[in-house]
């Protein structure tokens, strides 16, 4: 039986209102689990902005988000929620004030930090979920151990040029990154080429499987290509591997 305990709450009548065009889709329940749950966006370029947006909007009920770095105005051909205005600010202060605007009922945290092995725990232990949407393979890769080790689910994002691609790692069940890339690339690739379009193609994907496993609902082991010459989605089924050195031994 449904428990609509939550209806009886001050202003949750009103949320109703506010997610009715959802509700159908997730219940009642799936959206007091949005409510109650916490999710790290590291990387507030043009593909983690949208991220943020769209679970804002879903209702997710606390964002952090994280990022070192400033608006540059290369930044706006796919930050949609980035103005002329935002050039030479910090990206996460932006777009939590963003977030801020679209949906108040969300309790949004700003972290101006690079990410490192030094403050992992102290970013990401307290969240239910990561989106990694960074562009570094390095904070990529650290993430990607972190969730892991803390049986945390996040999600790989990432858009370049015309293709895009997102995967949803929940440990002990799917394939890891380190699965998918067993000898991660030494240097970092700055400066790809983008079409805003693509960013937000995989932005939603990404923001989707959060979406899903926020509710409960189950994900498979895939990785996700985009594919903006074709006009495709292919799934792409991984498979665990027993030898990786991440999640091997899960």
């Amino acid at each position: 039986m449904t428990d609509n305990s939550k209806l009886l709450e001050p202003g949750f009548l009103d949320a109703l209102e506010r997610y009715s065009r959802q509700l159908p889709i997730i219940g009642v329940k799936g959206q007091e689990r949005l409510a109650k749950s916490s999710v790290a966006v590291v990387g507030c370029g043009g593909v983690g902005t949208l991220v943020a947006e769209l679970l804002a909007r879903a209702g997710v009920g606390r964002l952090v988000l994280i990022d070192h770095d400033v608006v540059a105005l290369d930044n706006l051909n796919r930050g949609t929620i980035l103005s002329e205005e935002d050039v030479g600010r910090p990206k996460a202060v932006v777009c939590a004030e963003r977030i801020r605007r679209i949906n108040s009922q969300v309790d949004v945290e700003a972290r101006r930090e690079r990410l490192g092995e030094e403050n992992v725990d102290r970013l990401l232990g307290d969240v239910d979920l990561i989106i990694g949407a960074t562009d570094s393979i390095a904070s990529r890769m650290l993430i990607n151990k972190y969730a892991v080790e803390h049986r945390k689910p996040w999600i790989y994002v990432a858009a370049e040029d015309l293709r895009g691609m997102t995967m949803a790692v929940v440990p002990g069940k799917t394939a890891c990154l380190r699965c998918v890339i067993p000898k991660p690339p030494d240097r970092e690739e700055r400066g790809t080429p983008i079409l805003g379009p693509v960013a937000a193609l995989a932005s939603a994907h990404a923001a989707l499987l959060a979406i899903k496993l926020l509710v409960g609902r189950e994900v498979p082991s895939a990785v996700y290509i985009i594919d903006a010459v074709s006009n495709t989605i292919e799934e792409v089924r991984v498979e665990r591997n027993s030898q990786c050195p991440v999640c091997g031994r899960l």
